[in-house]
């Protein structure tokens, strides 16, 4: 049996962490599977598709337990984009790496509020490899490291893009009140 790993690209919204992580999946050749969250309503493909204009077919899926189920056997690497969406991912990579699957995930790792994803930080600690993606700039046109709330959030997990969030670099990021948007 393979050893399996998990990959991690992390970085703020347009920090190339997808197209990173299609790039390195799709130099390798091997048989991949690629998930997204349902929860990502951005669109209804059912494709995971990268700013830098690269795409591949992807299967939603509610939380990270369903992606145990859908693997099919001779699957050499599962990608996972925006895996902070996913309840239980940390489990389920650490499942397929021992099964000897190479786990190649996407995600942002800070909430709108400056504070980590729980189960991003978490996956970190796990992850044989990690690449922090950083072409995003804020405003200032410094490297940013924060996604800014444009709009009143309520929630942790809010979809959205460019509408919604905004990078930020940390001299200019203000953590922002509940509810509450300075945009």
């Amino acid at each position: 049996m393979c050893e399996g790993r998990i990959r991690v690209w992390v970085g703020t919204m347009y920090s190339g962490k997808t197209t990173a992580l299609l790039e390195y999946v799709m130099m390798r050749g091997d048989k991949t599977q690629a998930f997204k969250p349902a929860q990502d309503t951005r669109d209804d493909r059912d494709t995971i598709f990268a700013r830098g204009g690269i795409g591949i077919s992807a299967t939603r899926v509610a939380h990270a337990g369903e992606i145990l189920e859908f693997v099919d056997e001779g699957t050499e690497v599962v990608v996972v984009d925006e895996a902070f969406m996913l309840p239980g991912i940390v489990s389920v990579a650490q499942i397929l790496r021992r099964k000897g699957l190479e786990v190649c995930l996407a995600s942002i790792a800070l909430k709108w509020d400056g504070t980590p994803f729980r189960n991003v930080a978490e996956l970190l600690c796990y992850a044989d490899h990690v690449v922090v993606c950083d072409e995003a700039k804020c405003t200032c046109g410094a490297r940013a490291s924060y996604n800014r709330a444009l709009l009143p959030m309520e929630e942790d997990i809010v979809p959205g893009d460019g509408e919604r969030y905004a990078p930020q670099c940390a001299r200019c990021f203000v953590k922002p009140l509940p509810g509450v948007s300075d945009g």
